[in-house]
């Protein structure tokens, strides 16, 4: 005799008794291992725009975020809100406004990271002072980021 109907598979969200408490976990990582993905691209961009065409880290730094931002939203689109939009340019474009929005309070911490280091007698072109400026302003931005692209970029996933 056979059943007509499927198996019932528990997934891990039904077996620890919360989904919503899962989905936010789970999100939660997938948007941490893009961001970090994204930092290592930004921050090594704009490290190599600094040595290869002799840019200041502070006018490196926003054509290394454009192609962070992209690279990012390919990411958190794929692994972390699992978007099936097919809308996929006017998701890019709120995508684009709230990583400009963080973009803002990411600057603001990483220039004031760069002119503190500066009058500390530290070389702003230091490999370790543009990454130690980048990891600051991009992990108080990161935050932000998040519940903008959770509740307004990848609105309804």
């Amino acid at each position: 005799m056979t059943n007509s109907e499927p198996p019932q598979r528990h997934s891990a969200s039904t077996q620890t008794g919360d989904p919503q408490a899962y989905g936010l976990l789970r999100q939660s990582a997938a948007f941490l291992l893009a961001g970090g993905l994204g930092f290592v691209i930004s921050a090594s961009l704009t490290i190599l725009f600094t040595r290869l065409f002799g840019w200041s880290p502070f006018a490196a730094w926003f054509p290394a975020l454009a192609i962070a931002i992209i690279c990012t939203w390919l990411m958190n689109r794929t692994w972390t809100f699992r978007s099936g939009d097919p809308r996929k340019l006017a998701e890019l474009s709120r995508y684009s406004l709230v990583s400009l929005a963080s973009a803002g309070v990411n600057y603001a911490v990483y220039a004031f990271c760069l002119l503190a280091l500066g009058h500390s007698g530290f070389d702003v072109r230091a490999v370790s002072s543009i990454f130690a400026a980048s990891a600051i302003g991009s992990g108080i931005a990161a935050a932000v980021t998040f519940i903008l692209s959770r509740k307004f970029a990848f609105r309804g996933v």
